[in-house]
């Protein structure tokens, strides 16, 4: 019998020592008392050890655990009640953990951070509709997501790694997917995916450096794989002021217009691109986006220059043709700190 009632509690410490068996009490307390929703952070140091009470914590249906050791026991089937689930910088064995979500039927907001893990995980959540993950993504494999709508990866130092990834296989995966928010390098890029994203609506990509062939190529690949997007953001990293002007020798800029010439974004009304500089691979793209873009509203401009060289590039850019009579190009000359 539960000794009273209690829906919500979070613990977040940030400093050593930590009492493990003062936590260990409480955790048994929480799961007489129908915990729905709980948070447990810990600082580094030495890894805690969830207790065997923390898996009978069945009302659960938010949870969020951070710096800690989790081995569930033989006889856990999962938490048939939850609907989001956290884990940052958790241990947690790669097949323990695909069990973890797997027994989750109810399961929709994942979020991992997962860095230190060097095998493949496969992810099978029926009901999952958003999903960010931090870390190294060539280790996820997303076996059967068919509701999945919102996907958003970060790459960290210690996962950054280029290499032969069959994101066109993630990418089919996905068949839902809405909204993508992507950091990530791959070493072979094709023009087009071989299957188009035709439900996605807004693409963020991030830290796309224009002096770098693959990380334009990727960008331009996910665009164009995207006839149907509606909002469309692109920021260059923000550490690389004036390098963004570097020669890129491999001339896929001159392939630009023409690798669009089969692509019309009949649905894109905003577009977002900060860090311009003024390099050719910039300015064709952004040609190409007002010529086949008959439905856009705004197109907002932050460059990564001042002064004249600014006022050069917004001369420049008010001399493409735009393909709808209502866009409106915003170009904030003030977003460059002198």
């Amino acid at each position: 019998m539960q000794d009273q009632f209690l829906s919500s509690f979070s613990l977040s410490l940030i400093l050593d020592p930590v009492d493990f068996p003062k936590i260990d009490n409480l955790i048994y307390f929480l799961s007489r008392s129908g915990i729905q929703h709980l948070v447990l952070q810990l600082p580094t140091g030495n890894l805690y050890k969830l207790p065997s009470s923390f898996f009978i914590c069945l009302q659960l249906r938010h949870l969020t655990l951070q710096r800690c050791l989790v081995r569930p026991p033989p006889v856990f089937k999962g938490f048939d009640r939850l609907i989001s689930l956290e884990l940052r910088q958790v241990t947690i064995s790669t097949e323990a953990l695909g069990s973890f979500i797997s027994g989750c039927p109810l399961l929709e907001h994942l979020v991992l951070e997962h860095s230190d893990n060097p095998n493949h995980m496969e992810i099978n959540a029926l009901k999952l509709r958003s999903f960010v993950f931090i870390g190294n993504i060539h280790f996820i494999n997303l076996k059967y997501v068919p509701l999945l709508a919102k996907v958003s990866h970060e790459s960290i130092e210690s996962s950054v790694k280029a290499g032969n990834y069959d994101l066109a296989a993630f990418f089919k995966s996905i068949p839902a997917l809405e909204n993508l928010q992507w950091d990530y390098r791959p070493g072979e890029v094709p023009e087009k995916l071989p299957s188009a994203l035709n439900c996605l609506k807004r693409l963020y990509l991030s830290e796309v450096c224009v002096a770098e062939h693959v990380e334009v190529a990727w960008a331009l690949c996910l665009i164009r794989s995207s006839p149907y997007l509606e909002e469309l953001e692109i920021k260059g990293p923000g550490d690389l002021s004036g390098e963004l002007l570097a020669f890129v020798p491999w001339g896929v800029e001159d392939e630009i217009p023409a690798s669009f010439s089969d692509v019309t974004y009949n649905y894109l009304r905003v577009v977002k691109i900060k860090g311009v500089a003024g390099a050719k691979v910039e300015m064709q793209l952004i040609k190409v986006l007002l010529a086949k873009s008959p439905v856009l509203r705004r197109m907002v401009i932050d460059p990564d220059i001042g002064g004249d060289e600014s006022l050069k590039v917004l001369a420049q850019i008010t001399k493409f043709q735009r393909a709808s009579l209502k866009a409106e190009v915003v170009y904030n000359v003030n977003a460059y700190p002198d």
